[in-house]
């Protein structure tokens, strides 16, 4: 009985084994190896827990908890590691071609002193009747054109204009960039009267 306890054992171990190996030679598409891993984890405890019955057993399940560790290992770094740096590289790349948007459909261009771009650009064109009605708004694109534009005014569909908070935060900035204090209310003013649909 015994023998055939500890022949089963070794079965068992060589299959998580085979098994480990496979998915961590990256078998399966994606990131499918990595859920794989983490089942065997559970299996590879489960014997290690109901092992912890039979005193005989303690090098095996040393052996099934180094085999626990290592399948949740992957999971691990992919939580922590791999999927915060992808999304922070997703968000840059978005940034960069948001921005570069911006930059080539604005109606008109502000350089900065700093290096920041400040643009009046269209943001969505409604049907008037028989033509398009064309809703403009002002950003501010930082120098660091992998970091995410500031909305600062916004045309709305009924005629107003919304974000006004964001211009007066941001309102020195925007003065460096258009020049003065007076050219930067004519702009608004000629937004609010749709001078630019």
């Amino acid at each position: 009985m015994a023998a055939a306890r500890l022949l089963l054992l070794v079965g068992v171990l060589g299959a998580i084994g085979y098994l480990w190996l496979a998915v961590a030679l990256g078998a399966g598409t994606g990131q499918a190896w990595i859920e794989r891993s983490v089942l065997m984890s559970g299996v590879a405890f489960a014997l290690y827990w109901i092992l912890g019955w039979w005193r005989y057993y303690a090098a095996y399940r040393r052996v099934l908890l180094a085999i626990t560790g290592l399948a949740v290992a992957p999971a691990l770094v992919l939580v922590l590691v791999i999927e915060p740096w992808q999304r922070a590289d997703m968000q840059r790349q978005n940034a960069i071609h948001a921005n570069r948007t911006h930059a080539e459909n604005a109606i008109e261009r502000f350089p900065c002193p700093d290096g920041a771009l400040l643009v009046l650009t269209p943001w969505i064109f409604l049907v008037d009747g028989d033509g398009l009605r064309r809703l403009v708004e002002l950003r501010l694109i930082p120098a660091d054109r992998q970091t995410p534009s500031h909305l600062l005014l916004r045309h709305t569909a009924s005629g107003g204009l919304a974000h006004r908070e964001e211009l007066a935060d941001h309102r020195d900035s925007v003065i460096a960039c258009i020049g003065s204090s007076d050219a930067l209310d004519r702009l608004v003013r000629k937004m609010g009267e749709g001078g630019y649909q």
